[in-house]
């Protein structure tokens, strides 16, 4: 039992410097070292929280990808029957090009975001098989953390559960025999089979997966990106050949905005000038 206890432990110490090196920054008047600290304390606890947070940010993308190929059918409608001139191929080609992206993107999205339910869920199970493991099964849960994300986090949480429940295992109890009032240890063997305990080798297997979730979401990310430099670039080569220039000037400079607008606040932000959307800030 001692043996478990050191291993569930590793990160335990490492918490411990960790601790030790903070309460050193807290201590200095410096307002970056406090603002340094607050951001350690908090990411190990964030991490596994941001993993589910990422389920809901794919199927947002989900939506707009599709929406977007929703405008862009109606656009390519208007314009794909007339090539005559090198602006109206340019007006299909962005706007046929557009759509594929944005199809790309929904499918990409919705498939990162159920693998990523489906391995979440499988980590949450075996996190909570934990509570009812016996001993034996509460051996050498130690998670290769190499390459693997959220593997610090999920290693945290092990190591609590862990320790939260070596104590129930080692209270004694009486014993299930009649006439026997000597106290024993709860049987580490009979409370539960050693199939419904948690394995570290699944935890490692859905992480890995989750990895791979991951990267289709970051695929599907630039390809919304590309999806909707192609959007705005097929509306205006339609303007530049269908309207006066009045009126594709005045579409350019609105989807000029769309660019324009962050990076005028981020030098808002900078020169301390408060806007409506940094009001809250504090």
């Amino acid at each position: 039992m001692p043996t478990n206890t050191a291993r569930t432990n590793d990160f335990g110490n490492f918490e411990e410097y960790a601790a030790v090196l903070l309460d050193a920054f807290d201590s200095l008047s410096v307002p970056y070292f406090s603002a340094i600290s607050s951001l350690i304390k908090t990411q190990a606890a964030q991490d596994w929280e941001n993993a589910r947070d990422n389920v809901g940010a794919l199927t947002a993308e989900a939506t707009v990808a599709t929406f977007l190929a929703a405008v862009q059918a109606q656009l390519i409608a208007l314009s794909y029957q007339d090539n005559s001139t090198r602006l109206k191929v340019a007006t299909n080609a962005l706007g046929f090009a557009g759509l594929l992206l944005d199809v790309i993107t929904a499918c990409l999205a919705l498939l990162a975001s159920s693998i990523l339910q489906r391995h979440i869920a499988v980590v949450e199970k075996q996190l909570t098989a934990i509570e009812t493991a016996t001993a034996e099964q509460l051996k050498d849960l130690t998670l290769p953390s190499r390459g693997l994300p959220y593997a610090f986090d999920i290693q945290r949480r092990i190591s609590d559960k862990t320790a939260a429940r070596l104590p129930e295992l080692q209270r004694p109890r009486p014993s299930a025999e009649e006439g026997d009032n000597a106290p024993q240890l709860i049987n580490s063997r009979t409370e539960i089979p050693r199939s419904h305990g948690p394995d570290i080798r699944i935890i490692a297997e859905s992480l890995a997966q989750i990895r791979s979730a991951l990267s289709i979401g970051d695929s599907a990310s630039a390809a919304i990106l590309y999806g909707v430099v192609c959007f705005f670039a097929s509306v205006l080569c339609l303007a530049v050949a269908t309207q006066p220039p009045a009126v594709w000037i005045v579409s350019a400079v609105v989807c000029s905005l769309f660019v324009i607008l962050p990076v005028a606040n981020y030098f808002m932000r900078l020169l301390g000038i408060r806007s409506p959307t940094n009001m809250l800030d504090v």
